[in-house]
């Protein structure tokens, strides 16, 4: 759902080294994509995050969920995973998870 804008005669432009700071071709013209719906959900978004229940809502998801990854990342060493279909990805995530479940039960 991309738009695409594209200038006309940016070789004679006398901004053209300002405005095309990293121009491949010297008779390029300078191109801009907007994604539209990308746009409407980052408004929705703000919009609902500025709300003060959502808010509170999100914060507590940091303490709940946050830091079962940051555990999984810094104490158990687990950076990436090591396979690559949906399926296998989801056994992978699973056994890390009951790891961290089995390290609580631990304590």
């Amino acid at each position: 759902d991309f738009k695409q804008y594209q200038c006309e005669g940016c070789a004679d432009c006398l901004l053209r080294s300002e405005c095309m700071k990293r121009a491949k071709k010297p008779d390029s013209n300078k191109m801009m994509r907007k994604n539209l719906t990308w746009d409407y959900f980052k408004a929705f978004t703000n919009k609902q995050l500025s709300d003060p229940k959502t808010k509170s809502i999100y914060q507590k998801r940091k303490i709940d969920v946050e830091s079962t990854f940051g555990n999984l990342k810094a104490n158990l060493g687990f950076q990436r995973l090591s396979v690559r279909t949906q399926s296998k990805v989801e056994c992978e995530l699973g056994i890390a998870l009951m790891a961290v479940n089995i390290r609580k039960l631990a304590r």
